[in-house]
């Protein structure tokens, strides 16, 4: 079993790692509302750490959203813009 550090959490999930830390906060209080992050384990005050098998479960149980185009932008559905002459 691996532990992975916030770091490296963070920057797998692309987030901030005061993200991380919310979530954490979040599961501290009880907070079970909002979005939470994989379990962790907190070997010091500083020093958190996840197991890969934490993050692949947490990853497993979120929703898949599709990424959406912007507004207007280029691609199928979107508006055609007028080539420049």
């Amino acid at each position: 079993m691996a532990w992975r550090s916030e770091q490296y959490l963070a920057a797998l999930l692309d987030l901030e790692k005061k993200t991380l830390q919310g979530w954490r906060r979040r599961k501290d209080r009880g907070d079970t509302k909002r979005q939470s992050g994989p379990e962790f384990i907190r070997l010091s005050h500083r020093c958190v750490r996840y197991s890969d098998e934490a993050i692949d479960k947490w990853l497993a149980e979120q929703p898949r959203t599709p990424l959406r185009r912007r507004r207007g932008g280029p691609g199928p559905g979107g508006p055609k813009r007028r080539a420049k002459r």
